[in-house]
Parts: structure tokens; C-alpha cells; sequence
């Protein structure tokens, strides 16, 4: 320890890295859900802009919608469904959803699941003129029985993941 301890300049030099090594351990976890998060932020806002041509803004909606859902990705129906929404299995639509499981519906993989969003929105009429308001896109959810909770709490929810995902780039672009 002595000869370790004069590598770092001391006793005191090797207490500053053990206690660096120790906070940048305590940070790790965190750093390794941000960069979840942002890789899967990216990934659903890809798909929406890549596949269907979605607007920007309609896509990061879209991903805030999923954020809430599923806890930022992190709920036991997102990882045991695959699914990205926290939907039922639907009855009268065409679906991806290979049948239900825990209450909802599962998927084969999230790609099913994205594209299984793609068949409510064109289902329930969803054009993308929702893409310049996140209110009245998630007015129209409310209407159309997405959600079960109150909307002022599923509002506040969503416009809370999009703030933290997006930073402070308006709603409303």
C-alpha cells in the first residue's frame, strides 16, 4: 500500500481516486439508463420518421407516449410483452399483437409493437395534423379510450417525458 500510495502522491493522492473511483461507480448506474433511454428514444423516433414518413415532432410525441407508458422502458409489460405502448390486445383492428398476456398485449419483438401503434393511429384516423400540438394529440387519445387514467394526469405525464427527453425544444414546432 505504501508504494501504491507513492505512485498517486501520497496517501492523500490515493485517497482522492479511491474516492473518485467510488463516485464514478455510484454514477454508473444512472449513465447506463441515460444512455438506455436515449438510444431507445432515438430508435422509436427513427422508425415513426424512417418507416412512415411521421414528422419530426409527431414522432417525438409518439415516443413521449411510449416513455409514459412503459416508465421510460423500464415496466414488467414492456419487458415480458415487448410492448412499447402498454396496449390491450385490440379485438376489431388489425394488429401485431400475438394474443395477450399480464392484461396486454404481446408482441414478437418491439418492431411488432411499433407497427402495432402505426394500425391505432390509422385505425382511429390519426392524419398527423396532430403533429403541431401535444395537447390535442393526447385530447384525441382521450376521446378514442387510450388511456384509463385521468387526462389531466396522463397529459401532464406525457408533457413531462417529452421535457425530459427533448430538453427545452418546444411542443408546439
Amino acid at each position: 500500500m505504501q508504494g501504491l500510495a507513492s505512485l498517486f502522491g501520497g496517501r492523500s493522492g490515493l485517497l482522492s481516486l479511491l474516492l473518485g473511483l467510488l463516485l464514478l461507480c455510484a454514477a454508473f448506474p444512472p449513465l447506463l439508463r441515460m444512455m438506455k433511454r436515449n438510444r431507445m428514444k432515438n430508435k422509436i423516433e427513427r422508425f415513426f420518421i424512417d418507416q412512415y414518413n411521421f414528422s419530426r415532432n409527431f414522432a417525438r410525441m409518439i415516443v413521449a407516449v411510449s416513455a409514459f407508458e412503459t416508465g421510460y422502458w423500464t415496466s414488467r409489460i414492456y419487458k415480458r410483452n415487448r410492448n412499447l405502448f402498454g396496449m390491450k390486445h385490440p379485438t376489431i383492428r388489425k394488429t401485431t399483437s400475438l394474443g395477450e398476456m399480464n392484461d396486454h398485449a404481446y408482441y414478437q419483438n418491439r418492431d411488432n409493437s411499433l407497427k402495432d401503434f402505426v394500425f391505432y393511429l390509422r385505425y382511429f384516423g390519426y392524419d398527423g395534423e396532430y403533429d403541431i400540438d401535444l395537447y390535442r394529440f393526447v385530447l384525441e387519445m382521450d376521446a378514442k379510450g387510450y388511456f384509463e387514467i385521468d387526462f389531466q394526469d396522463y397529459y401532464k405525464g406525457v408533457s413531462k417525458c417529452y421535457d425530459k427527453l427533448f430538453g427545452i425544444e418546444s411542443k408546439n414546432v
